[in-house]
């Protein structure tokens, strides 16, 4: 399923082109038909660091007052979510910032014998082939690094194996120009 902003401007404009790229090309490379996609697969969009009794967790917003965890579920395939690596945006002649997709796979839907580094290096090509001014900087993995800015998720008990056969998380770090007015 693409869950996406409605009209998305600055950011989030650019973040909705990549994350249309990137789930477009998940479908073809996972071969499912379009009753599969909504089941087995969530890309979801540039998703919030709220404050909980545990500490920071992501979070997309549904609507209303309502937002929805946007960690592992072992029922998907794939599920990936884009936050802000940093509480500051930089300013020139465009806006800069730091931002990362973080990216949940059950790695038996991509091949057999642990296929870690062949999801992360289909993920690295995507994003560095058609970036829409994302500059990829770097991978990062194991929970304590792909979540490092959501701890209060790291607490959850959910997601104390999530390294572990068959599951996989990663995240990659970009860098990105993009102005306020126009994308």
């Amino acid at each position: 399923m693409l869950i996406t902003k409605t009209n998305p401007t600055g950011i989030d404009a650019k973040i909705d082109k990549l994350q249309r790229y990137i789930h477009a090309r998940l479908v073809d490379l996972l071969d499912y038909n379009p009753t599969q996609v909504d089941a087995l697969l969530r890309a979801y969009p540039r998703c919030y660091r709220n404050k909980k009794d545990t500490g920071y967790i992501a979070e997309w917003f549904i609507g209303g007052t309502d937002y929805e965890e946007v960690y592992l579920n072992d029922a998907l395939s794939c599920s990936f979510f884009f936050g802000l690596a940093d509480d500051e945006i930089e300013y020139d002649k465009t806006n800069k910032a730091n931002v990362h997709l973080v990216v949940f796979a059950k790695l038996t839907a991509f091949g057999n014998d642990r296929p870690d580094e062949y999801v992360r290096e289909q993920f690295r090509k995507w994003a560095a082939k058609n970036a829409f001014g994302f500059t990829l900087t770097g991978t990062e993995m194991w929970l304590e690094n792909v979540l490092r800015e959501y701890p209060g998720s790291r607490r959850d008990e959910r997601l104390k194996n999530i390294d572990m056969h068959p599951f996989h998380c990663f995240r990659l770090n970009f860098s990105i120009n993009y102005s306020s007015f126009k994308c």
